[in-house]
C-alpha cells in the first residue's frame, strides 16, 4: 500500500529502523564477546548455532531476514520501475511495466525486478555480490546527495526540506562520503558504474522526451545568470570593449532570413534580439495574441541556428511598438544599442523558408505557416 504522509513516515521510519538495528548489533557483539572464546569467534562464522538453546532457530531467523530483506528490496525497486516506465523515459523497453492491477500494483515491473535480480545472482560468489550491490547502493545515495545539493545550489522556491540540519555542506559531504567509501570497496567496481550512470544520463538527455516537471540545469542556468547580470556593471564600460547588441526589426520571417543570418555573424558575440510588432490595442481585443507566437518564433530560432532572444510587443503603430522595445529589450547591462530596420523597397520579397533546406521537411513547412498565420 502507499503511505498516507510519506515526507514523514519515511525519515522516521529510517530513522528508527537504523538506531533499532544498531542497538541490537551492539547487544550481539557485546554478549558475543564477553562470553564466547575467541577461537571459536574467528574460526566459525556460523557459532552462534553453537552458543543457541535452540540451533535450528538460527536457520529460520536467517531465512527470514533473507526473505523479508529480498521482498522489501523486489516491492521497493518495482516501484520506481513504475514510475519511470509511467514517465516514458526510456521508452518502449519498459512500456509494459506501466500495467497495474486493480488494486494498484505493479505486477508487471515486479516481474521485471525479479528478472534484474536473476541476471544479477548469475555473480555466483557472495562475497563479488555484496560488494556489487553495496557499490550501487551508494552510488543511488550520491546520486541523491547530489541532486539535493543542486536543487539547494539552485534555490529552487518548491525545494524546502524540513531537516534541520540540512545545508549545502551536509549535501556535499554526503556526495563526497558515499564516492570515497565506493572506491575504498572496490575501485574496479566503482569505475564501471560510473560509467553506467553516465551513460543513462546521455541516453535520458538525447532520447528523453520533453519532460513536464521541470529541469534542474534550467535552474542553475537561471542562477548563475541573475548572479553575473548583477556583476555587469554598465557604469565600467569602455570603449575598447564596444560590441553592436542589435535589436532587428522584422515584419516577417520569410522575407527576412538572410538579414536575420547576416546579423548574426555581425554581433561579434554581442547581445541579438529579434523584435515584432503586431498593431492593436489591447484594450479592444479579447486576449493579448502576442503570447501565442512566442512558441513560433523560437522555434524559427532554432532552425535558423542563431543565438537570438525574441521580443514581441502589441502597439498602435510600428513607431511606437518599436520605441517601447527600444526601451524594454534586454536587462541590466544587456541592452540594445543598434537598431536595424529592413531597407525598403519595391521588389517582391523572395521566400527564405522555400530557398533554405532546413524548411524543405513537412513539419518545417508545416510550422513555418502557423509562423506566419500567427
Amino acid at each position: 500500500g502507499e503511505l498516507r504522509n510519506p515526507s514523514v513516515s519515511i525519515p522516521r521510519g529510517t530513522v528508527l529502523a537504523v538506531l533499532y538495528s544498531l542497538l541490537i548489533y551492539l547487544l550481539l557483539f557485546l554478549l558475543a564477546s564477553s562470553t564466547c572464546d575467541r577461537v571459536l569467534l574467528q574460526q566459525d562464522y556460523a557459532f552462534l548455532q553453537r552458543v543457541n538453546l535452540w540451533p535450528p532457530l538460527v536457520m529460520v531467523g536467517l531465512y527470514c531476514t533473507s526473505l523479508s530483506a529480498a521482498m522489501s528490496s523486489l516491492i521497493g525497486a518495482s516501484r520506481i520501475l513504475h514510475a519511470l516506465a509511467c514517465d516514458e523515459l526510456f521508452g518502449r523497453p519498459l512500456a509494459p511495466a506501466k500495467i497495474k492491477s486493480r488494486s494498484g500494483n505493479p505486477w508487471v515491473s515486479v516481474l521485471y525486478t525479479w528478472a534484474l535480480v536473476q541476471l544479477v545472482l548469475c555473480v555466483g560468489q557472495l562475497n563479488s555480490l555484496a560488494g556489487l550491490v553495496t557499490v550501487f547502493y551508494l552510488l543511488a545515495y550520491a546520486v541523491v546527495d547530489l541532486a539535493c545539493l543542486a536543487l539547494e545550489w539552485a534555490s529552487a522556491p518548491n525545494f524546502r526540506p524540513t531537516f534541520q540540519f540540512f545545508s549545502l555542506w551536509t549535501c556535499a559531504l554526503g556526495v563526497l562520503g558515499c564516492v570515497v567509501m565506493m572506491f575504498v570497496i572496490s575501485a574496479v567496481l566503482s569505475s564501471v558504474a560510473l560509467l553506467l550512470l553516465l551513460g543513462l544520463l546521455l541516453l535520458l538527455h538525447y532520447r528523453a522526451p520533453t519532460s513536464t516537471w521541470g529541469y534542474i540545469s534550467q535552474a542553475l542556468i537561471f542562477h548563475q545568470v541573475r548572479k553575473y547580470l548583477l556583476l555587469l556593471d554598465v557604469r565600467k564600460e569602455h570603449v575598447k570593449f564596444w560590441r553592436p547588441q542589435v535589436l532587428l526589426m522584422v515584419s516577417n520571417p520569410r522575407s527576412s532570413g538572410r538579414l536575420i543570418a547576416f546579423l548574426n555573424q555581425l554581433k561579434k558575440g554581442g547581445l541579438f534580439v529579434l523584435g515584432h510588432v503586431t498593431l492593436g490595442e489591447l484594450d479592444s481585443l479579447p486576449s493579448d495574441p502576442v503570447q501565442p507566437q512566442y512558441r513560433y518564433w523560437l522555434s524559427l530560432v532554432d532552425t535558423l541556428g542563431v543565438k537570438a532572444f525574441v521580443d514581441l510587443t502589441l502597439a498602435p503603430s510600428i513607431r511606437l511598438g518599436t520605441q517601447q522595445l527600444l526601451r524594454i529589450a534586454g536587462l541590466g547591462g544587456m541592452k540594445p544599442n543598434t537598431l536595424v530596420l529592413g531597407f525598403y523597397d519595391n521588389c517582391l520579397p523572395e521566400d527564405y523558408f522555400l530557398q533554405d533546406p532546413a524548411f524543405r521537411t513537412e513539419d518545417g513547412v508545416s510550422e513555418s505557416k502557423e509562423e506566419e498565420r500567427g
